[in-house]
């Protein structure tokens, strides 16, 4: 089990947890005391190479009373909107600090609490970087370039990928009170779950009578004053995966690796997602038959997933770390401290106790945070907290 420190973490990536901190435990808050002292949340954070924890306090640009909305990206930058117009918007990476500016969205813009949020480029630095957020229940995106100056913009898109209808309800309930029945209306469909940016472009995974499909979306930001999104769908692409027999369910993500597109899927017995059954990748071969493969190594890499759908590859050698391994949080149904480690070759699962804290978890739900491209720097970071 992981020990707790005050120390310094020498060794990314990190996996942090942002949560309200008891009374007891609070250093800094609004006002002196009281029933209405408020605090400023916590982040707990593990180094998996070091197998240890440190506790920060969140910074000042994070506190309660900015009314923040937060999004934490796969590449380690957190987005942030200002929850008030008029709605400023910025990227905030918590190992390094850094902060950059993105313009206000427009009171027009509306932006859900409940989204998924990517990085078009492994790299901020690109140029042509975007931040693009997906909303989880409704065929609505946002885009914007992270470079550009006064020329950037927000753009904004509303997709159509299909809808489908739920069951029909049981004869005794589809009464309208009037004593006429009723149908399910059909529910458009959302993308945000099985989505990945690989070149710039964004992968994403969808079916249509009962066929699953992959798509791309491109973003054009080459047309002022406000950049523009297509979906296209890749005609030929085979995107289904059959699960093992006596698994009935899973939780899937898609991800980017050194150019290669992987999608890993953590499958349950009977519908019970505290029954993990076996834990699958596959890689997407566009070279022969444009379907997945299902491989058992990814050589020196480690692929972490978190939760929303958001995953992400390092180097295993370069951070300390035996490869080959998947690691996720088993937090399917409830806010825990247990990780999961599985090994892909041996198709052996470890699970590590994080913390044993009853932890009030604040704005977003446990992230990894790494150094932007630590594929192409294949190096391990020095102490950052």
């Amino acid at each position: 089990m992981a020990c707790s420190s005050t120390g310094a973490l020498q060794s990314l990536p990190l996996l942090v947890f942002e949560h309200q901190p008891t009374r007891n435990e609070s250093t800094t808050a609004i006002g002196v005391g009281g029933d209405d002292q408020e605090v400023i949340p916590e982040m707990l954070m593990f180094s998996i190479s070091e197998e240890r924890t440190c506790m920060e306090a969140t910074p000042a640009m994070l506190s309660p009373q900015d009314n923040q909305i937060c999004f934490a990206t796969p590449q380690g930058w957190i987005f942030i909107i200002h929850g008030a117009s008029p709605w400023e918007t910025w990227l905030w990476h918590p190992i390094t600090g850094e902060t950059i500016p993105l313009p206000p969205i427009k009171d027009d813009h509306y932006v859900p609490t409940s989204c998924t949020c990517l990085l078009t480029h492994s790299s901020v630095a690109h140029p042509d970087c975007a931040v693009v957020l997906f909303d989880v229940e409704d065929p609505e995106m946002w885009f914007c370039r992270v470079n550009g100056g006064s020329r950037r913009a927000w753009g904004q898109h509303t997709y159509d990928v299909g809808e489908y209808t739920l069951p029909d309800p049981e004869p005794e309930d589809v009464s309208d009170g009037d004593g006429d029945s009723t149908s399910t209306p059909p529910t458009k469909r959302v993308i945000p779950t099985l989505v990945a940016a690989q070149g710039g472009k964004l992968h994403f995974i969808f079916s249509e009578s009962n066929q699953y499909k992959m798509g791309i979306v491109q973003l054009d930001f080459g047309t002022p004053p406000s950049p523009t999104a297509e979906l296209h769908t890749l005609e030929d692409v085979d995107a289904a995966i059959t699960l093992p027999e006596g698994m009935c369910s899973g939780v899937s993500w898609l991800l980017d690796s050194l150019g290669e597109l992987f999608r890993v899927c953590v499958c349950f017995r009977e519908f019970n997602p505290d029954d993990i059954g076996a834990v699958l990748v596959f890689k997407m071969d566009f070279d022969h038959g444009r379907c997945w493969r299902m491989v058992h190594d990814i050589g020196d890499r480690v692929f972490m997933l978190a939760r929303g759908g958001n995953a992400v590859s390092c180097p295993a050698g370069a951070c300390n770390l035996q490869g080959n391994r998947i690691y996720f949080m088993k937090n399917f149904v409830e806010d825990d401290g247990d990780l999961c480690i599985y090994d892909l070759g041996e198709q052996l699962i470890e699970i590590l106790v994080v913390h044993e804290r009853d932890l009030t978890l604040a704005r977003v739900k446990p992230y990894w945070s790494l150094v932007h491209d630590m594929h192409a720097r294949g190096l391990k970071s020095d102490a950052y907290f």
